[in-house]
Order: C-alpha cells, then sequence, then structure tokens
C-alpha cells in the first residue's frame, strides 16, 4: 500500500485478498465484492482477552475490554510473544525502593 498524498481519495483494500474495497461486510470491514459474505473472526490479545470487532466513525477496529482499541492492521500483524498493544498499558517495571531506616537501625548501624 502506498503513502495518501495531499488530495488523494483514501483507497480502501480488501482485509480478505488485497484487491479495492468498495463495500462493506456486515461487520463494517471494507472488503470487495467476492468477500461481503465473509465475516472476520474475533482475535486473542497477548494479555489472553478476545478482541470482537467494532465499528466507529473512522472504521471498524478490534476492541480488548483491558488492552484498548486496535486497529484491523495492527492486530492481524499481532505476534503472541508478549508485547501489548497500547504503551499505556505495558508492563513496566518497578524501581526497587530504597529501605528506609529509622534512627535506631541507623544508630544500630553506625555502632
Amino acid at each position: 500500500m502506498r503513502r495518501k498524498v495531499y488530495g488523494e481519495n483514501k483507497l480502501d483494500t480488501c482485509q480478505f485478498c488485497d484487491k479495492t474495497a468498495t463495500v462493506q461486510n456486515a461487520q463494517g470491514v471494507p472488503t470487495c465484492i467476492t468477500h461481503t459474505q465473509k465475516l472476520l473472526d474475533d482475535k486473542k490479545c497477548v494479555c489472553g482477552e478476545w478482541m470482537p470487532v467494532k465499528t466507529g466513525k473512522w472504521g471498524a477496529f478490534f476492541l480488548c475490554p483491558t488492552c484498548g482499541p486496535t486497529s484491523i492492521k495492527k492486530a492481524e500483524s499481532m505476534d503472541n510473544k508478549g508485547y501489548k498493544l497500547n504503551k499505556s498499558f505495558r508492563e513496566k517495571q518497578t524501581p526497587k525502593k530504597e529501605k528506609v531506616y529509622t534512627l535506631d537501625e541507623l544508630e544500630r548501624l553506625w555502632d
């Protein structure tokens, strides 16, 4: 798929066969005429939840209850090797907290 340049129209491609999409199926996914009856299956997110297909203002997308929305293109290329899709939900390593000593413990350490 080539980059869209200012002044050009958006060209959708079929999710099943890379032809130019002219219609939408029952889920709202852009498809070619031959795949209008075909539906996308729900995907499993890396967190383990099932992502159903939803439609919105900007088209169809997958929605994970814990990770949030993701595009169809990103969900198709997703692998189950441990990354989550949204940066805000990535597992971050918590920094080690330094031990806070009381005055009595400090006095014992100095002795």
